[in-house]
C-alpha cells in the first residue's frame, strides 16, 4: 500500500469555534502522531499565515480577501500540492475542493458535518423551517448552492456521516448509499471524566452555538418557572435575545459564560447536575457525547440525530412527544435514583461507542481504502 499523506480542509479552524475546527484540529495532531504525513487548510480571520502545530503543516487563508480571490486561492492551495497529498479529507471548503477535484486527481473522502445550505438559510433569516422540511424547497442561490454541495460529495471516493439520520439526508441528495460509511463524533474519554471531587455549582447546564434552532431560549423559560440555576456555555447571533429574555423573567438565574477554553469544559460540566441540549437539529452533537462521557444525566430531543446517542431511560431522557422538556427536567430534578443510573449509563455508551482512539482508527481506515 502506498504512504498515506493527508490534506485535511475546513472552512474553520481555532480558535475559531465549533465541530468542525474541533475536528479537523484534533484529528489532525491524532493522525500526525501515528506517523502520517499530516496538512490543513482552512481560513482565518487574521493575516493568511502557514505554520506547524503539534507536526502538522497547517496553512490559513485570509477572510480578509475578497470571495472570489479567497476562493481562488483555496482551490489552488487544495489542487497544486497533488504529489504530495494522497488523500483529502474534506471536512469543508467543499465548493474549494470541488473545483480542485475537477482539475486533479486527488483521491477525496468527504466527513459531512451536516447539512450546509439548510444551516446558511436558517442563519441568513431565509426559512424557518426545520432541516428535513427544507429539504427540496431551496430556491434562488441556495439552490445553486445545494446542486453543487451535492456535487462535490459526488466527486468524493468515499464519505462519512456521523449520524444515520445525515445519511438518510445525504442519500436523498442523490449519492449512492454504499458509498456512505457512519462514523460517530468522537471524545477523548480520558480528559472528558467524571470527577466527583468538584461542587456542584448549576442545575442545568447547556453548550451550544448561540442560534435560533438550538432552542435555548425554551430552557430559559423552563429553568426560570422552576427557580434553578442555568450555565450557557456558547456565543452566537442570538446571545443578546437571550440575555434579555432572561432580564425580564422572574425567578431566573442564568449565567452566560460563552465560548471558553475546551481544556477548561470538563470541569464546567464536572460543576452541573444536569446536561440539556434543547436543539431542534443535530448530526452528532459533540457537546452531547461529552456530557456523556462525563456520566451526566442528561437530555436532548427527539427526532433529531441526539436520539441516535441517547436511549431514553437508559442514558438520558429524550424530550418530545413522549414527555416535554419541563417535564423531563421535574423527572430528574426528583428522582435521585434515576440520575445516578442514567449517569452510570451515560459513561458506559460513551466509553463503547464514542472513544476518541476507536473512531478515529476507523476514519484511518477510511482513508487507507481509498488509495
Amino acid at each position: 500500500m502506498a504512504e498515506l499523506k493527508v490534506l485535511l480542509t475546513s472552512g474553520i479552524y481555532p480558535p475559531d469555534k465549533g465541530g468542525p475546527a474541533h475536528f479537523v484540529s484534533t484529528y489532525s495532531k491524532w493522525l500526525a502522531n501515528t506517523g502520517v504525513n499530516t496538512s490543513v487548510l482552512s481560513l482565518t480571520d487574521q493575516d493568511s499565515t502557514n505554520k506547524e502545530d503539534a507536526g502538522v503543516k497547517v496553512s490559513l487563508i485570509s477572510r480578509k480577501h475578497m470571495l472570489p480571490i479567497r476562493f481562488s486561492l483555496a482551490s489552488i492551495s487544495i489542487a497544486k500540492p497533488l504529489a504530495k497529498k494522497r488523500v483529502i479529507l474534506m471536512n469543508g471548503l467543499f465548493l474549494e475542493t470541488l473545483l480542485a477535484k475537477v482539475i486533479s486527481r486527488a483521491r477525496l473522502v468527504a466527513k459531512v458535518p451536516g447539512d450546509i445550505v439548510w444551516e446558511r438559510a436558517r442563519n441568513q433569516g431565509l426559512t424557518s423551517l426545520t432541516i428535513d422540511q427544507y429539504q427540496g424547497k431551496e430556491r434562488g442561490g441556495k439552490k445553486l448552492f445545494r446542486f453543487l454541495f451535492t456535487k462535490s460529495l459526488g466527486k468524493a471516493n468515499h464519505i462519512i456521516a456521523p449520524s444515520l439520520h445525515l445519511k438518510h439526508l445525504i442519500e436523498s441528495w442523490g449519492i449512492k448509499s454504499e458509498k456512505i460509511s457512519v462514523i460517530r463524533n468522537s471524545v477523548d474519554t480520558e480528559l472528558f471524566a467524571p470527577d466527583v471531587s468538584i461542587s456542584k455549582r448549576f442545575d442545568v447546564i447547556t453548550v451550544c452555538r448561540l442560534v435560533p434552532w438550538k432552542g435555548v431560549d425554551e430552557l430559559i423559560n423552563e429553568c426560570s418557572k422552576r427557580g434553578l440555576s442555568l450555565a450557557v456555555v456558547g456565543d452566537g447571533p442570538e446571545r443578546s435575545n437571550l440575555e434579555k429574555l432572561a432580564q425580564g423573567q422572574s425567578g431566573c438565574n442564568v449565567t452566560f459564560l460563552g465560548d471558553i477554553p475546551h481544556k477548561n469544559l470538563p470541569a464546567l460540566l464536572n460543576s452541573s447536575k444536569i446536561f440539556v441540549l434543547n436543539s431542534h437539529y443535530e448530526g452528532s452533537p459533540h457537546s452531547l457525547i461529552e456530557a456523556l462521557s462525563i456520566g451526566m444525566a442528561a437530555i436532548a430531543r427527539e427526532s433529531t440525530g441526539s436520539a441516535e446517542v441517547i436511549n431514553d431511560s437508559e442514558n438520558g431522557l429524550l424530550s418530545g412527544k413522549l414527555r416535554s422538556l419541563g417535564d423531563s427536567i421535574d423527572l430528574l430534578m426528583k428522582d435521585s435514583a434515576l440520575i445516578e443510573r442514567l449517569q452510570r449509563g451515560a459513561r458506559a455508551t460513551a466509553l463503547a461507542e464514542y472513544d476518541q482512539e476507536l473512531n478515529f482508527k476507523r476514519i484511518k481506515s477510511v482513508l487507507e481504502g481509498v488509495l
